[in-house]
């Protein structure tokens, strides 16, 4: 009996099947996404690690050279003597019947201690620097000129823009000179040989532009003079020795936020007493605020930020945080403060 054997051809076709395929794309998708959120919280921390250093660096730089600086402010070393006329003509001129005595002045030459003065004079003005927000100081110069020679301080922010017109950055300027005593009014004087004197006799004519843009950049943008990059902003006021803001000179005119140790000052002491500080004079210490953008930030300005009014002194933190408020939330998110409440060792 003849047995027939049958086979049976099984074939297997190779592939994935639909819910293999789902399966395979949910767990790419998922690492993707897990990967995309690794890297954007990496970016994240090192840009808050980016933002940080550059605030820790700028507040480092700050007192290395804009604190050290006020602190170590200086007055003429005849001051004492200098007092002594002030006061002299002072009491003549209270004692004066029809008040025919001149109101005392000191017109000293440098060193002194300008604070927040009004634009200088000279063609064009400083429309381009911060105002409020000015100091320029007398000193030992640290280094460079003659032993013991007296150097002079500036501290502003700037704002520039690039020759192509594109974006705008702003600096923390620092004006640093060694010079002699000189009188613009004289017939001698030439700019282009005193570009490193500061301090004039006059406290109406105390500075010229071209002198600030010898030390510090002018129209074109450079490193010359550039403290700290992005500052966008300095408030600066003077504090008497009960540490409050000095809102009047010594024969008791109003001052606002300036500041002219040619002019002394006066407060109320703790017993409410009016006392006269005769110039020349350094107030007993020094407030300030510097603002400054992350450099991200700072990159995608396109016009300087808008100008504060610096009004009242009293109403210092007031009119940071409404400077503050007027500003784009991004910007502001961006903003670091720098503060300090510096004292004058040279204060008397």
């Amino acid at each position: 009996m003849n047995k027939q054997l049958t086979y049976t051809r099984w074939r297997v076709d190779a592939g994935f099947t639909l819910l293999e395929l789902l399966i395979a794309t949910a767990v790419t998708v998922f690492l993707i996404t897990l990967l995309a959120v690794i890297i954007n919280d990496s970016n994240r921390i090192w840009l808050q690690g980016l933002t940080q250093r550059e605030a820790h660096s700028g507040a480092r730089v700050m007192r290395q050279f804009l604190v050290a600086d006020i602190q170590r402010a200086a007055l003429p070393a005849d001051f004492q003597q200098r007092r002594a006329n002030w006061v002299e003509a002072w009491t003549k001129y209270r004692l004066s019947p029809s008040g025919g005595a001149p109101l005392p002045t000191d017109t000293n030459s440098s060193p002194q201690f300008l604070l927040n003065q009004p634009n200088p004079h000279g063609s064009g003005g400083f429309p381009e620097y911060m105002n409020p927000g000015m100091v320029f100081l007398g000193g030992p110069s640290g280094s460079g000129g003659q032993p013991g020679l007296s150097a002079e301080f500036g501290y502003f922010v700037k704002w520039s823009t690039p020759a192509g017109g594109n974006g705008t950055s702003a600096t923390l300027n620092r004006f640093f000179g060694i010079g002699f005593p000189k009188d613009p009014s004289s017939s001698s004087y030439n700019s282009s040989s005193y570009t490193n004197y500061l301090m004039y006799r006059s406290p109406s004519a105390w500075l010229s532009k071209s002198i600030v843009d010898a030390v510090s950049p002018g129209s074109a943008i450079d490193s010359r003079g550039v403290l700290l990059e992005h500052a966008v902003a300095l408030w600066i006021r003077a504090l008497d020795p009960e540490g409050k803001p000095i809102l009047a000179d010594a024969s008791g005119s109003a001052t606002g936020y300036s500041f002219d140790s040619r002019q002394g000052y006066s407060y109320t002491n703790a017993a409410n007493v009016l006392v006269r500080m005769p110039p020349p004079a350094l107030p007993s210490a020094v407030e300030l605020c510097v603002l400054t953008l992350d450099s991200k930030a700072a990159g995608r300005l396109t016009a300087p930020l808008n100008t504060y009014n610096a009004v009242n002194p009293t109403n210092f933190n007031q009119e940071i945080v409404a400077y503050r408020a007027g500003l784009d939330p991004n910007v502001d998110r961006s903003l670091r403060e720098f503060r300090a409440t510096v004292r004058l060792l040279n204060a008397k």
